[in-house]
């Protein structure tokens, strides 16, 4: 999907069906996509490109070594984050979601749980189907893994879910 003058300039202008964000112009809602997809780049270090680059994640995106050490990240870091920019197109990162339906709730979504935002190292971008109630803040539960899920992981994951789906239950995952 290219971006283009005319493209949606928000979420909720996308489509009427899909949502990936209430708050995040896409352009911006993109980069956050992408930076979930990186490894090594966890809440923490997400928080000191964040605060850098004043919320401007493509800015921190586009970034070089030296901008990425001046933010904090350690130079083993930010050479790894450049290496792996190379494979990540974030402009496809949203095409992957419409896709499979999915939303992203970011720590500035209202919708984001507000118990989890309390965590120094809550993620930064949910991954979700649907809409959030506010029972959902009370029967949610976060599936958290590995990058590299073995076909045993995927298959008690998928018992899982499916097993407690039928119990009001929300999941959320923070890579997809």
């Amino acid at each position: 999907m290219e971006v283009h003058e005319e493209a949606p300039q928000t979420a909720k202008q996308y489509s009427k069906h899909y949502y990936p964000s209430e708050t995040l112009p896409l352009q911006q809602l993109m980069h956050w996509i992408a930076f979930s997809r990186v490894m090594g780049i966890g809440a923490v270090r997400f928080r000191l490109l964040e605060d850098y680059v004043q919320g401007d994640m493509q800015a921190a995106w586009q970034a070089g070594l030296a901008e990425l050490c001046s933010a904090g990240l350690d130079e083993k870091t930010a050479e790894k984050f450049l290496h792996q920019r190379a494979s990540i197109v974030p402009e496809q990162e949203l095409e992957r979601l419409e896709k499979r339906r999915m939303r992203v709730i970011t720590w500035r979504d209202d919708e984001y749980p507000p118990l989890l935002s309390k965590f120094e190292y809550a993620p930064p971008v949910l991954y979700i189907y649907g809409r959030l109630n506010e029972d959902d803040q009370q029967y949610a539960l976060g599936i958290v893994g590995t990058r590299r899920m073995t076909s045993y992981g995927r298959q008690v994951t998928e018992k899982l879910t499916t097993e407690l789906t039928g119990g009001r239950v929300t999941f959320f995952c923070t890579y997809m």
